[in-house]
């Protein structure tokens, strides 16, 4: 009959050797993710260890134990070496499977499949890891939705609430967009304005950067005169830069209006239409800084003009939820009713985009 000082004994003999075969346990798991991880070599020597998110445009995002996700400069990079193989998308648009990228002049892919590594030109790497609507194999779906208090210009014009949305759908070389906006105040229980716009629009890419678009825009003022005011017409775009930290995108073509006044002649003429979106982060994306303009000449009285434009700057809350102030000029040259050419409103807007 064993003795309890050596039961005593054998069990925390039996407790250590369990706790050792965990610990070499840890160990092993630990050793296990350090050399499973993907590695980046930047061109002054240092190597960053972690997991390639997603490489776009000449950003690299990556993602740390330490640090949670990363931004890297592509043009600070030497060298990538993935752990398992990732698909990579040219500049030709052609997609290999690769396991390392050494950057120089020329650049040399590695791919999963081959022996000898690939050379390429300087800065033909796109995309690495693209997500399935990079490839056309499926849709991107974005938007923002925005409500908002507002300060009018006009002093006797109530403030109230306003609401906006916005809408993208990308699938390989097609756009599809939607915009609406919508004012409605009341003054002494009474409806005192009334104001909205929606414009649907399609983009076709015929390159990278190169587009045609078809877009049709419908408005009303009705405090104002106006009744109904429609806008159509194609367009051609060029995408500057595109996501983060720089959006900039320019469009200029030819439309035709059809305004419809309350207690005004109506007019309908040709024009020419020319739009500007631009978008700017800030302060590592703690805050970002947009513009977006519209703006309309009658191609047969030169006199007439329109322009809308909304300036404002975003701040990032959590999880998808935006704040913002906007400050938004509505021009209209030769007004159905003459007392103003000019509704400006500045707005102040929580919202949430996806």
């Amino acid at each position: 009959m064993m003795t309890k000082p050596y039961q005593t004994i054998q069990r925390s003999v039996g407790r250590i050797i369990f706790a050792s075969r965990m610990l070499c346990l840890g160990v092993m798991l630990v050793f296990a993710a350090i050399a499973s991880a993907d590695v980046v070599t930047l061109v002054n020597g240092d190597r960053i260890t972690g997991v390639v998110v997603k490489k776009e445009k000449d950003v690299l995002k990556f993602k740390t134990s330490y640090a949670g996700e990363i931004k890297i400069q592509w043009s600070q990079v030497s060298r990538l070496e993935m752990d398992e193989p990732a698909k990579v998308i040219l500049k030709d648009q052609s997609v290999v499977q690769a396991i390392a990228i050494s950057k120089g002049d020329p650049d040399v892919l590695k791919q999963a499949d081959k022996e000898a590594a690939v050379t390429l030109a300087t800065g033909q790497v796109d995309m690495i890891k693209p997500k399935p609507w990079d490839l056309g194999l499926a849709g991107k779906f974005t938007g923002r939705i925005n409500f908002a208090m507002k300060l009018e210009s006009r002093p006797e014009q109530t403030d109230e609430i306003d609401a906006e949305i916005e809408i993208q759908y990308r699938r390989g070389k097609n756009r599809y967009k939607f915009r609406g906006q919508l004012d409605y105040d009341k003054k002494f229980e009474e409806v005192s304005k009334r104001d909205w716009i929606v414009i649907p629009k399609y983009d076709r890419f015929f390159t990278d950067k190169t587009y045609g678009s078809v877009w049709y825009a419908a408005s009303q003022e009705k405090f104002q005169g106006l009744n109904l005011r429609q806008t159509v017409g194609p367009s051609i775009g060029y995408q500057f830069f595109e996501g983060k930290p720089t959006a900039l995108t320019s469009e200029i073509g030819m439309v035709f209006v059809d305004e419809d006044y309350i207690d005004s002649e109506d007019d309908s003429y040709y024009g020419i239409a020319w739009q500007l979106k631009f978008e700017q982060d800030l302060f590592n994306a703690r805050l970002q800084f947009y513009h977006n303009n519209f703006f309309i000449l009658n191609g047969e009285r030169t006199s007439k003009m329109l322009w809308r434009s909304w300036t404002g700057f975003r701040v990032p809350i959590t999880h998808g939820v935006i704040g913002s102030i906007e400050y938004e000029i509505d021009y209209d040259s030769e007004p159905p009713r003459r007392e103003f050419k000019n509704d400006n409103t500045l707005r102040v807007k929580l919202g949430y985009e996806w």
